[in-house]
């Protein structure tokens, strides 16, 4: 018996240790970084132009980006059969058809909607929990890499935006994306825009800090007649221009604060 409990305990702290270990994978830095005094200065710092900031947000790891040239790789035919399948035909210059749902090009932009809502059977009780879930079977069915991208989800009055990002140097383009609209029926639509790397990228340099970066936000942004909560900050690329078939993107810190509104600070 007493054999037995030392096997249950070391067991147990095996799990502990694995889980532990799992954490600092999936986010690296953000614990030591919750503790640094760099952090409670900048916390600190924040505070006094009432910004509010979770430490546990703040990664304070060193990063490398450098801007790219950017152009449109959207394959109108291939991305409206594999949207509507083998019984696609062209409806005008822009615009596909078939009994499963009409496809629509408007410049670099796409929509595709579903003559029906998709997975409605799976749909009835959709919530941010299950969700990303059924994003990534509509992937699976649609022929839509998402496992090298990003995956973010939002809240709507009438349902729930699931936005899948693609990446460019190991960080996610925050608008090359598609994003799929999901109601209590199913998918109601999935719209957004596919811009690929063109072989002119600049030459990598050191990112901009994230405490330089917030600072910049509560000089520039944030009002100081008012209190700022901010509920996530993340190092990724934005499309300068996704209304043109070429564009840069450029590396920035994404803000998003308390009540959803979405800040852009240059890296």
């Amino acid at each position: 018996m007493k054999n037995y409990y030392i096997k249950i305990t070391a067991a147990l702290m095996l799990i502990l240790a694995s889980a532990f270990f799992c954490v600092k994978l999936a986010y690296p830095g953000k614990t030591a970084a919750g503790n640094s005094k760099e952090v409670k200065a900048l916390i600190n710092t924040l505070y006094s132009g009432n910004v509010h900031i979770s430490p546990e947000l703040i990664d304070t790891n060193i990063y490398s980006v450098c801007s790219a040239e950017m152009t449109n790789g959207l394959d109108a035919p291939a991305l409206a059969r594999q949207f509507l399948g083998r019984g696609v035909r062209r409806d005008g210059d822009s615009h596909y058809i078939s009994e499963d749902g009409d496809f629509t090009v408007n410049g670099t932009h796409f929509i595709y909607t579903p003559a029906v809502p998709k997975f409605s059977a799976d749909t009835q009780s959709v919530s941010l929990t299950n969700a990303t879930k059924i994003a990534n079977m509509l992937c699976d069915e649609y022929g839509i890499d998402y496992k090298n991208g990003r995956t973010e989800l939002s809240g709507g009055r009438n349902g729930i935006s699931v936005a899948v990002m693609k990446s460019f140097n190991g960080l996610p383009v925050f608008n090359n994306a598609l994003v799929m609209e999901l109601h209590t029926d199913g998918l109601h639509s999935i719209t957004g825009v596919d811009f690929v790397v063109n072989s002119g990228t600049a030459k990598e340099r050191t990112a901009k800090s994230i405490s330089d970066a917030l600072t910049e936000f509560m000089n520039t942004c944030a009002d100081k007649n008012r209190e700022t909560i901010i509920t996530d900050v993340r190092l990724g690329y934005l499309l300068e221009n996704p209304d043109n078939t070429e564009t840069t993107a450029k590396p920035v810190w994404r803000i998003i604060v308390e009540n959803s509104a979405v800040y852009y600070i240059d890296a």
